[in-house]
């Protein structure tokens, strides 16, 4: 996934619905909208053609109206994916990162213990 392959909040919506789905049609996408967006059919399939340029949506037809969409990634890869990019672009290193986070939040002692048994696993193998 390059820099601008990132996806917008739309983008996200829709992926969002196409990685619970599975394979899924635009009208599907479209119901599964209502009531959290007014967008209309043409709204959703430029959506989609968007996620299809950018290399996250397969397509397959069904007939001459109708297609199939489906993830060409899924949404662990892309979540993997997104933090590393984050994590490139906005900190040195790991430790100054998990330094920052411990510093602005109030972290239990039990998020302290699973965190050195993330890194004492991570040691381990």
């Amino acid at each position: 996934m390059k820099e601008d392959d990132r996806l917008s909040k739309s983008d996200r919506l829709i992926m969002e619905i196409i990685w619970k789905q599975g394979e899924t049609t635009s009208s599907a996408i479209l119901k599964a909208l209502q009531g959290v967006r007014d967008w209309s059919r043409h709204t959703v399939k430029t959506y989609l053609t968007r996620l299809i340029d950018k290399g996250f949506v397969g397509t397959k037809p069904v007939n001459q109206r109708k297609n199939l969409y489906y993830p060409l990634i899924s949404k662990e890869a892309f979540l993997a994916e997104s933090t590393s990019a984050f994590f490139h672009r906005n900190y040195d290193s790991l430790s100054h990162m998990v330094a920052g986070l411990l510093k602005r939040k109030n972290v239990s002692g039990q998020e302290l213990e699973e965190l050195e048994k993330l890194i004492s696993e991570y040691k381990e193998s």
